[in-house]
């Protein structure tokens, strides 16, 4: 974790710390360094709350399932991805 070495307080008239100053190089560091720690924060949360994972070609083979369900033949696969997958989702 990284630590400024040089930090500056702004005191009131009795010396108590009321504010910091920094470095911009440091400021901007420190910032990295917290939205680095929320990311992985959020990873965590994901990883915890996950229900599973698919593999590619488990995905690939029930949309074609599903396609062919739907009624899609094959002048959808020539369609764009939005189209196609617009087709698959129930209105």
């Amino acid at each position: 974790m990284f630590e400024p070495k040089n930090i500056d307080y702004v005191t009131d008239e009795k010396g108590k710390k009321k504010n910091v100053v920094l470095k911009v190089a440091d400021f901007e560091r420190i910032r990295e360094e917290m939205e680095d720690l929320e990311d992985t924060l959020e990873l965590e949360k994901a990883r915890k709350n996950a229900t599973g994972f698919k593999k590619w070609n488990d995905f690939i083979r029930k949309s074609k399932r599903r396609s062919c369900e739907h009624g899609l033949h094959r002048h959808h696969r020539e369609q764009s991805a939005e189209s196609f997958s617009q087709a698959l989702i129930p209105s």
